[in-house]
């Protein structure tokens, strides 16, 4: 199995708790060339690392509601592509998620809402690297933990 981590929108969330599943989702894992570039010795620091870029990722789709969303799971590595790449932020595409392979959804809370609002006012056009260095991003992603929930927890 391989952790992966998807920002996603709300009506990502939604479609996928109505079918079932979907396909074609760009997202997270701590593959080698990751584990390599921020040069994480263990597990959970690339993991760790890998969740954090899933949830810069996730600021071009939080929408009107300010609200970044990831999807965490655990998935067949035959459902994921690009896990052995050269990507040093660990982007991978999953081709397929089953919402059963959902084991956490991680949500903005409420207070967290200004602060992804002004990082989405600055972050269009930009890449992942460029997106890392932005002030508003940097104090995002220090100031507000996305907050873990079942997927059962999530409301539509």
């Amino acid at each position: 199995m391989i952790m992966i981590f998807v920002p996603v929108s709300r009506a990502v969330v939604q479609e996928l708790k109505a079918t079932g599943e979907l396909a074609e989702l760009a997202g997270f894992t701590a593959s080698a060339a990751l584990r390599r570039a921020v040069e994480a010795s263990d597990d959970e620091t690339a993991d760790y690392t890998a969740f954090g870029y899933a949830g810069v990722a996730a600021i071009g789709l939080a929408g009107e509601t300010g609200q970044r969303l990831v999807l965490a799971g655990d998935l067949d590595p035959v459902d994921v592509t690009g896990a052995d790449g050269d990507d040093p932020f660990g982007r991978v595409t999953v081709t397929r998620l089953r919402w059963r392979d959902a084991t956490a959804v991680f949500v903005d809370e409420v207070a967290a809402r200004p602060a992804v609002r002004s990082a989405q006012a600055v972050s269009q056009g930009r890449d992942l690297a460029e997106l890392l260095k932005l002030p508003e991003v940097e104090a995002l992603q220090a100031d507000h933990d996305l907050l873990w929930h079942l997927p059962a927890e999530v409301a539509d």
